[in-house]
């Protein structure tokens, strides 16, 4: 979901920023996954995505061993 979401993101900006540059409103069918932007930032969302998983994941923990 986290992926698609940036993706559809990238695609809306990419388009944007060509519309302002050449003044058409183009329907251009992009491939942003390939582009290094797009790369940089999905490994960055990725990370803090498994940090908030790793956390919480550890606070379950925890709790369990509390159970026990």
């Amino acid at each position: 979901e986290a992926y698609e979401s940036l993706k559809k993101e990238f695609e809306e900006k990419f388009l944007e920023a060509l519309r302002q540059k050449t003044g058409v409103n183009a329907q251009v069918k992009i491939d942003v996954e390939k582009q290094p932007q797009f790369i940089e930032e999905w490994q960055r969302l990725q990370s803090r995505l498994e940090a908030q998983y790793l956390t919480l994941l550890d606070e379950y923990k925890r709790e369990l061993a509390a159970i026990k």
